[in-house]
């Protein structure tokens, strides 16, 4: 029969029964031996609908199961802590080592996180599954990698609660950002809402959005990526809504940076000096996805570079950033045309849209290169 598992961590007795090949949760008025105040057991029970499962308190008390999971799925490993009157979900971990926390709170967030930070085991892949929408103020995350993703198939969105950058990742850090998670900004904010600095990574995937923020004392107002050993790589979701001071509406990359971008979207975001969408003074490679409607007052709405004989831009086939022809709900637009709707690259500029067979490369001039110059 297949199996999955429960762990009970507990602050009050609960009561344990044991089968020959592992500990079962007993049924509702059966005598087994009591697990101790601080130790833990892991039971193993049948995949499938919780709904029968209770553990027993001092053999007498039947202490039901939180639906926070409607179901045990086969192979996986349930946590559960016991705080003396309720069971409460605190994370889930599968065969392959993937550790997750649900979180519903800021302070069950900072909890987490110092859980992940104090994690000793070196193969652990930790997992945050965000349960109910909450406010965070800024934090910041250094020597870890862990992923946060929605707990659910619905939504769920972590909006800034005060100034400051919602995520600063530091060195040695990698946050991925998973499906149906939103962060999201706020209109007043002076910093971009993800912070990458040297030796920090940050990946975006299908579903992550990251959303309405201004910076109004910087560039790079959806995320900053700025440093030596820096990298953002974009696979899908969406950057929208954003705003910046100066360059990089939507992302900002900045003294050897490193962004690549395979999927998404970037789309609606404002600069008020150059690059709506991305703003370039490092290295930005794009082989996917969508730049749309992003508006830059000066150059380069859809992208702009700074110095190509420094910083670099490569579109290889796939991917489109839209010029000023297209409709105006997709139309990256810049201070003029000789200011480069879609793209400017230090003298070098595009209007029109570069499709999916468009190839542009700022190191090289002219129509070779993909220009209209």
């Amino acid at each position: 029969m297949e199996k999955a598992c429960v762990r009970i961590e507990n602050e009050s007795s609960v009561s344990l029964t044991f089968n020959g090949d592992g500990y079962e949760l007993p049924p509702v008025g059966t005598d087994s031996t009591i697990l101790q105040p601080q130790e833990q057991g892991l039971y193993v029970v049948d995949a499938g609908d919780i709904s029968g499962y209770v553990v027993m308190r001092n053999t007498t008390e039947a202490v039901a199961l939180p639906q926070s999971v409607s179901e045990f799925e086969r192979g996986m490993v349930y946590t559960f802590h016991y705080n003396g009157t309720a069971l409460v979900l605190t994370d889930v971990a599968d065969m392959w080592g993937n550790l997750t926390f649900f979180v519903s709170t800021a302070s069950e967030m900072q909890t987490a996180l110092a859980s992940i930070g104090g994690s000793t085991d070196a193969s652990a892949r930790f997992v945050i599954a965000v349960a109910e929408s909450f406010s965070l103020e800024p934090t910041s995350i250094s020597g870890v990698s862990f992923t946060i993703m929605s707990g659910g198939e619905e939504e769920k969105t972590i909006s800034l609660d005060d100034m400051g950058s919602l995520f600063t990742v530091e060195s040695g850090a990698t946050l991925t950002l998973g499906n149906n998670v939103i962060l999201q900004g706020a209109s007043d904010n002076t910093a971009p809402l993800v912070m990458v600095n040297s030796g920090g990574s940050l990946e975006m995937n299908s579903g992550a959005k990251l959303i309405n923020n201004s910076n109004s004392s910087s560039s790079g107002g959806g995320v900053y990526v700025g440093g030596d050993g820096t990298s953002f790589t974009m696979s899908g979701g969406l950057i929208r809504g954003n705003k910046a001071t100066n360059s990089g509406g939507g992302v900002g990359v900045f003294d050897g940076g490193t962004f690549t971008m395979t999927g998404g979207e970037i789309s609606g975001n404002m600069a008020s000096a150059n690059g709506g969408g991305v703003g370039v003074y490092g290295t930005f490679t794009m082989s996917g996805g969508a730049i749309s409607n992003n508006a830059a007052t000066s150059y380069g709405g859809g992208v702009y570079v700074y110095d190509y004989s420094k910083w670099t831009f490569t579109k290889q086939t796939g991917g489109v950033i839209y010029g000023f022809e297209a409709d105006t709900s997709l139309r990256n637009t810049a201070y003029g045309s000789s200011y480069g709707h879609a793209v400017y690259a230090s003298s070098k500029k595009r209007n029109s849209t570069a499709g999916t067979e468009v190839t542009l490369d700022s190191a090289v001039s002219g129509a070779d290169g993909g220009w209209e110059d």
